[in-house]
C-alpha cells in the first residue's frame, strides 16, 4: 500500500476513534475552503452526492441535480388510482366528486376518499388513499421545485444554516489529541467504504517519514442534515422502491439504474457535517524533502496543507535536517469542516438493505 495511503487511513482512525466519530458513517472532507464564513458556502458543500472514499476531496455530483432531473419525469396518472380499487368503484368516486360544489382543491381528496370508502366500500379504503396522498405529494413538490428553477431561483438550502450550525459547535465540547503515525493503527477494512480511501494530493515525500499531529478545537459537532421544501423524502423512496410502472414514466430518463444501479449518481446522501472552532495543530515530518520539495511545499502553504487543507493559515519551517513543522490556527467563530457522515441512499430512504 502506498505511504500516503497508509497515512491517510492512520489519520482517519485517530479521527474517529478521539472525536467518537460513528465509523459506519464518517467521511474526511478536504474542501477547497473547509473555513465556512456564509450559509450560502455551507449549502453548497452539502449539496453533493458523496464518493465511495473515507477522503472525500474531488469534486462531486450535486444532490439536487440529481434529485431533480429524477423526479422531474415522475407522474400518477389517473389510471393509476383506476386500476387500484377496480373501474366501478372509480366510476362511484368520480360520480360522487361531480356532486360536490364547489369542486374540492387536491389537498382535500385523500380525506375525503377515506370518508367515502368507510360506507361505500372499506375494503379499498388505505390503497385508495395511498394512491390519492401519493399524486398529492407528487404535484405539491413539483411546485415547490419552481421556486429552485426560476430565473431568480431560491438556492438549494438545507438545514441547518451557518448561525443555527455555529450555535451548535459553539455549544459542544472540544477535543486535543495527538496523531503519531508510527503507533497508530491503519486497518479501516471495517468502515462503511470498506477500506477504500481516496488519497489527498501531498508531496510524495511527506508520508515516508514518521508523521505526527498535535492538534486541538475550543469545540466540534456533528450537525444533522435536513434537505430543504424542495426535497421530498416520500417521492424520492417512492422511485426507489419501484424500479418500473408508477411513478417511473413508460421510458424513463434516467433510469432507476441510472441514479440506483451499481454505477448510479445517487447512491450515497450526507446526513451530518461534523464541524470545528478554534483549531489549533502542529504538524511534523521526519522526512527529508528536498529543496524542489521545500519551494512546492512553501507554494503551496497558502493554498492549506495536509491535513486540515485550509488556505492563507498555515506557518511552514523545515529544521536543519530538512524536516518540515506545519503551524496551522483558525480564526475562532469560523468554523472549519471536518468531515460528513454519509449513508448508502437505501439506508438514506429508511430501507433495510445489506
Amino acid at each position: 500500500m502506498p505511504p500516503l495511503e497508509i497515512l491517510q487511513n492512520r489519520w482517519y482512525n485517530s479521527l474517529t476513534t478521539n472525536l467518537q466519530l460513528d465509523r459506519r458513517l464518517f467521511q474526511i472532507r478536504n474542501p477547497v475552503n473547509p473555513m465556512i464564513q456564509s450559509t450560502e458556502e455551507l449549502w453548497n458543500l452539502l449539496d453533493c452526492v458523496p464518493p465511495l472514499s473515507l477522503t472525500f476531496r474531488s469534486p462531486a455530483k450535486r444532490l439536487s441535480d440529481e434529485y431533480i432531473s429524477l423526479i422531474s419525469q415522475f407522474q400518477y396518472p389517473e389510471s393509476t388510482l383506476r386500476e387500484t380499487i377496480g373501474d366501478i368503484n372509480h366510476e362511484k368516486w368520480l360520480q360522487y366528486l361531480q356532486r360536490l360544489y364547489p369542486p374540492p382543491p387536491e389537498s382535500r381528496l385523500p380525506a375525503l376518499f377515506r370518508q367515502w370508502a368507510i360506507l361505500t366500500a372499506p375494503s379499498i379504503m388505505s390503497a385508495g388513499v395511498a394512491k390519492l396522498s401519493q399524486t398529492l405529494i407528487l404535484n405539491r413538490t413539483l411546485h415547490s421545485l419552481k421556486e429552485y428553477q426560476d430565473p431568480h431561483k431560491k438556492q438549494i438550502d438545507f438545514s441547518p444554516d451557518l448561525a443555527q450550525a455555529k450555535d451548535i459547535v459553539e455549544h459542544s465540547m472540544g477535543f486535543s489529541f495527538a496523531f503519531d503515525s508510527v503507533s497508530s493503527p491503519g486497518n479501516v477494512e471495517d468502515t462503511w467504504a470498506g477500506g477504500v480511501n481516496e488519497v489527498p494530493d501531498v508531496s510524495r515525500h511527506f508520508a515516508l517519514g514518521p508523521v505526527t499531529v498535535d492538534i486541538s478545537a475550543k469545540s466540534y459537532a456533528v450537525c444533522t442534515v435536513v434537505p430543504g421544501p424542495w426535497y421530498s423524502s416520500a417521492l424520492l423512496n417512492a422511485g426507489y422502491a419501484n424500479q418500473s410502472g408508477p411513478p417511473w414514466p413508460p421510458n424513463p430518463n434516467p433510469t432507476w439504474q441510472d441514479r440506483f444501479g451499481p454505477n448510479g449518481t445517487l447512491r450515497r446522501g450526507i446526513i451530518g457535517i461534523v464541524l470545528a472552532d478554534g483549531v489549533t495543530a502542529t504538524v511534523r515530518s521526519g522526512a527529508h524533502f528536498t529543496e524542489a520539495d521545500r519551494r512546492s511545499i512553501q507554494d503551496n502553504a497558502s493554498k492549506g496543507l495536509w491535513p486540515l487543507y485550509i488556505p492563507a493559515s498555515n506557518v511552514v519551517t523545515f529544521d536543519g535536517d530538512n524536516s518540515l513543522t506545519i503551524e496551522t490556527i483558525t480564526q475562532p467563530g469560523i468554523p472549519v469542516v471536518l468531515g460528513n457522515n454519509v449513508m448508502e441512499i437505501g439506508h438514506y430512504l429508511g430501507h433495510a438493505v445489506p
